[in-house]
């Protein structure tokens, strides 16, 4: 896995900024967890529940494109969480290991286990992930389509079901999710 793969969004970044010191005395067991949401977010370090919130996706994110870049972790926070991306792939031999497909789980980025991959090539998560995201409910209000202001400013976000407060509008609307920086309507 590149660090490319793993690059580091403008919301997770602004969250690490905010949030860093934290996440990292809660990882390391510096700080005692006091809350639920706390003891779950030292859980999803530990790799045994899977990434619910943005506060765990990030931190996670994080964690992998610095071990994936191979730098120090330090290096990183000072640099304003900029992981650097390698300018050559590291050479690996992967001889020993031919027969046994390698892929990264979408969910969480540890690799799928060569058994199901075995029995479903095209498995894009690990079991877990897969459970998680199959159980998780739908959130109806949340479009599949992209903000197009966001994104010719480099920025990704949906576009999200909203209700109208003005009398010239009625009914729904769809709005950028990234509200109020974005202040896109699409009127249908």
């Amino acid at each position: 896995m590149s660090a490319s793969e793993v690059a580091l969004g403008d919301d997770e970044r602004l969250r690490l900024v905010a949030h860093y010191g934290f996440y990292r005395s809660l990882d390391s067991g510096t700080r005692v967890p006091t809350t639920e949401a706390q003891r779950r977010f030292v859980a999803v370090c530990r790799g045994t529940l899977i990434p619910e919130t943005a506060h765990e996706r990030a931190y996670l994110r994080f964690k992998q494109a610095v071990a994936a870049a191979g730098v120090d972790e330090a290096e990183v926070v000072a640099a304003g969480f900029i992981v650097p991306v390698p300018s050559e792939p590291a050479e690996v031999d992967l001889s020993e290991f031919i027969d046994i497909p390698v892929r990264a789980c979408a969910g969480c980025g540890r690799p799928i286990p060569p058994e199901r991959l075995e029995a479903l090539p095209e498995a894009t998560m690990c079991v877990p992930c897969q459970q998680g995201a199959e159980l998780a409910p739908t959130n109806w209000r949340v479009s599949e389509v992209e903000c197009p202001r966001c994104a010719r400013n480099g920025f990704r976000s949906l576009l999200v079901w909203r209700t109208a407060r003005d009398a010239t509008i009625s009914g729904y609307f769809l709005g950028c999710s990234r509200f109020p920086e974005c202040r896109y309507v699409d009127r249908l």
